[in-house]
Formats: C-alpha cells, structure tokens, sequence
C-alpha cells in the first residue's frame, strides 16, 4: 500500500511532543519553534517515494560519496561530479590548477563544510529513496531568522540522475511543508543564473513553483569566476492559496488529494469536538 503524507496544523503539536522529555531541546524549541529547530524536532519525514532525515557525515557521508563523486552508481555511467554537482555550490573554492584545483572539492572536509549544517541557524537533510534505500543527495537549509521567520534553501547536492527527480521534488516538498505549518513565512532560493538544473528545479515550469524575484549581478565568485545570482521566494501565502495543493497533486495524483482533504475535514471536526467538550466543561465547574 503505498503511503501518502497528510500534513496539516497539527505538526507543531507533534514537534512539541517528539521533544518533551528532552529539556535542552525543549529549550531550544521554544526559542524558535518555527524555524529549523522545530524542523529537526520533527524527526524523520516520510513520503512515498523518499525519507528524509538529519544528515549525519558519520551514518549518510559514505553512501553520499558513492552516489556523487562521479563513478559509476546505480546503473548509470560516469560524469565529471565537479562540473555537474560540487563545483555549483555556494562557497565552492579551489586552490591551485587544472585538475588538483578541482579535485579539492572531492575531500571530505570540503564537502563537509559546502554541506554545513552544523550551527542553529543551518541545517542539512539527507534525502533516502525508498525504492532502493539508497542515499541519493543531502538538502540543506540555512539562514533562518527566527524573528522574521524566514529560511533559505543552500546547498542541494544529489546523484545527476535525480537532480530533476520526483524524489528531490518530493524531499523538497517534506522540508516546505513542514516549515509552512511551523509557522515560517518565507523560503527563499537563489542559484548560478547557469546553474540550469537547479532553475529547473525551483521554477515553475515543471519545478517547485518558486516565484523569480531578479537577478543579483555578480553577486559573488565561484571557482575564481564571477557568477551572477538568481533569488526565488515562496511565501506561506503562496503556498496556502494553491502552491501546496499544485504540488501534491503533482506529487501523488488526484486520489491522494481527496484522501488529504478528508484527513484535513476529519481534523477540523475533531478539533471543533475537542472545544466544545472543553467549554462544556468551563460551563460544568460553574455550575
């Protein structure tokens, strides 16, 4: 049977939950609930396709490796991983020429660091194909503002075979869908104005639908290059109004909508017993 996720309100209530007994998470879930905080409290997301944890180098860095440092992997054939994934990320440096320069950004620590993930206002996602259990790619998530509610998405980083995928659209969807019912009000994007893989992605021709905002000319230096900027929002309006449910039609197909407005109508109705049990209550120890 396969399984449709149904997200609604009630995933701040869960994120609480999951972090109870825990006091330092407690603490830092209170501090910013909306944001990636509350995101990593939320544990493992799971969709039809993939599953989606808190990227670990120890448990997910090996399969990572496998999967985009351009040998051969899951039936496909080799590619230069510098020029397809790792050289398209934000920060990337090099030292020296020709192929040491690039072969830098295959270390490990560099690809530590173009991952990140470790500070309270970051966090990296690896994104697991269920099909096959394989890791194909990490999504991170970085700048979040916990006053003005707002994330960014960094880094994605995943197998040439996925970077257009139903599972990274669907990862994708996961990390938005939660932040929104968080309480965030904005994700922004931006990437490479060359970068054709990861504008296909965001965009709205058979992409994630994030709304084109302009470019930033020579926003920054990249492999010793200058490279223009493309920004991307999506805000919680956007998403509420007909963004959420495009994509999950997208996603899962008409019958899944149906069976996720049901799932939101049974939730409402339950919510609405629950206050007036509560107030017939109130009324009760008046009496």
């Amino acid at each position: 049977m396969q399984h449709f996720p149904g997200y609604a309100s009630s995933y701040a209530r869960r994120a609480s939950s999951a972090i109870a007994n825990s006091a330092e998470a407690t603490k830092a879930f209170a501090a910013d609930p909306h944001g990636l905080c509350g995101l990593r409290s939320s544990g493992v997301l799971h969709g039809a396709f993939v599953r989606v944890e808190v990227f670990d180098w120890e448990k997910h860095g090996g399969a990572l490796k496998c999967a985009t440092n351009g040998e051969p992997w899951n039936g496909c054939g080799s590619y230069a991983a510098v020029e397809k994934i790792w050289g398209w990320c934000a920060d990337a440096e090099v030292e020296g020429e020709g192929a040491g320069a690039s072969n830098r950004l295959m270390v490990d620590a560099e690809q530590k660091r173009l991952l990140g993930g470790g500070g309270s206002s970051s966090s990296s996602w690896a994104v697991v194909d269920k099909r096959t259990q394989m890791v194909i790619g990490v999504i991170c998530l970085t700048n979040d503002d916990a006053r003005n509610l707002t994330v960014e998405v960094g880094n994605v980083v995943t197998h040439v075979s996925y970077s257009s995928s139903v599972q990274l659209l669907e990862a994708m969807f996961l990390l938005m869908d939660r932040l929104f019912a968080l309480g965030v009000r904005r994700i922004g994007a931006e990437c490479d104005e060359l970068d054709f893989e990861r504008k296909k992605l965001l965009g709205g021709n058979g992409g994630l639908g994030f709304e084109f905002e302009g470019i930033a000319r020579k926003a920054g230096i990249r492999l010793g290059s200058n490279f223009d900027a493309v920004k991307f929002s999506f805000v919680n309006s956007d998403w509420e109004e007909g963004g959420r449910n495009r994509l999950y039609l997208k996603l899962w197909g008409a019958k899944a909508v149906s069976v996720e407005e049901r799932w939101r109508r049974e939730e409402k109705e339950e919510e609405g017993k629950k206050l007036v049990r509560e107030e017939s209550l109130k009324i009760k120890k008046k009496n």
